[in-house]
């Protein structure tokens, strides 16, 4: 009974269709289909859009736990190296005693063997007054004293003490390895400045530790300064030769938190989408990148293609209907 009913129906919509006529019929399929298409538009326009803003929160995540993890990495070594300062300060600070203090270390809490490890040569300096390095912690007093007063980082240990300072990354002067020099001054009871007690963290080593965070997120990454020069990227020259992308960063300015640099563009798909965050605690801001195209083909497959597919749907749904019943006006 109800197959007969159906087909009676089935039967009673093309007899309508008859007194209708094909060109009402005609423009109301265009118009039904115009306005589906319509509709499959918006959505794969909204889930492209939401998949971007989910590019966008996953690069946030991704630029916190690098700021967390290198927040950490300082404050750690600032520890290590302030307890190391105090000692000093109650001490002669003369070459001999600093050098005893240095010696005697001990390296061999949980803390100190993290920071001790980050270390080029796992190895602290002492730098006096006149901006001379003269012993380190690994060979004891230097008998040349070494100059380091390119060092810009000295200039505001000596008028900060009991703060740690971020040098621009270079070669060590003792150690000869890529680092990002690191300094805290230190100042006796009297308020006198004593010297800056000095590291270089290894630069590669900071790669690595963040590496597994950009792998993560499959994204790029850089720390960068305050006057935006690259401390650490975990690409040579992707942050430090991109010119578009030195011109972005030039005219912005910073501030603590989450901040698109570079917008992603469904057309320059050869161009960057890049967000930053400063620092809360310190002058410094993390950087991550994506490539246009890399999120453009991810939208394509994950979003935009199974809208594709149901406009395929129903594009053949509509041409099949539309010519079936023009094939029945005609008989």
């Amino acid at each position: 009974m109800p197959k007969i009913l159906t087909v009676t129906r089935f039967l009673r919509f093309f007899h309508i269709t008859h007194k209708i006529g094909r060109s009402a019929i005609t423009n109301y399929l265009a118009i039904s289909y115009f306005l589906l298409s319509a509709l499959m538009i918006y959505f794969a326009k909204s889930d492209f859009n939401f998949f971007v803003e989910g590019q966008s929160i996953r690069m946030e995540s991704a630029a916190y736990q690098i700021e967390s993890e290198f927040v950490k990495t300082i404050d750690d070594l600032e520890f290590v190296m302030s307890s190391l300062n105090r000692k000093i300060a109650n001490s002669t600070a003369n070459k001999n005693a600093i050098n005893h203090i240095l010696q005697s270390a001990n390296y061999s809490a949980l803390k100190n063997q993290q920071v001790y490890s980050m270390l080029s040569n796992g190895t602290f300096f002492w730098i006096d007054q006149n901006r001379q390095l003269l012993l380190s912690s690994e060979f004891g007093i230097i008998q040349t004293p070494i100059n380091v007063s390119a060092r810009e980082y000295l200039s505001e240990t000596e008028k900060t003490a009991w703060k740690i300072f971020l040098g621009q990354p270079a070669i060590g002067a003792a150690s000869r390895q890529h680092v990002i020099p690191v300094g805290v001054g230190v100042t006796n009871s009297a308020e006198k400045y004593l010297g800056t007690l000095a590291a270089g963290l290894k630069v590669e080593d900071l790669v690595k530790k963040f590496a597994h965070i950009a792998v993560l997120y499959q994204s790029e990454f850089a720390v960068i300064d305050q006057k935006n020069r690259v401390l650490v990227e975990s690409r040579d020259g992707l942050f430090s030769q991109d010119h578009k992308l030195i011109n972005a960063l030039n005219n912005h300015t910073y501030s603590a938190g989450n901040e698109i640099i570079l917008d992603h563009s469904l057309f320059l798909r050869s161009d960057r989408y890049v967000i930053s965050r400063g620092f809360e605690k310190y002058p410094y801001t993390v950087l991550i990148s994506k490539n246009n195209g890399v999120i453009t083909r991810a939208a394509w497959m994950q979003e935009i293609m199974p809208h594709f597919i149901e406009w395929l749907i129903i594009s053949v749904f509509f041409i099949s209907l539309r010519y079936f019943i023009r094939t029945s006006l005609r008989k």
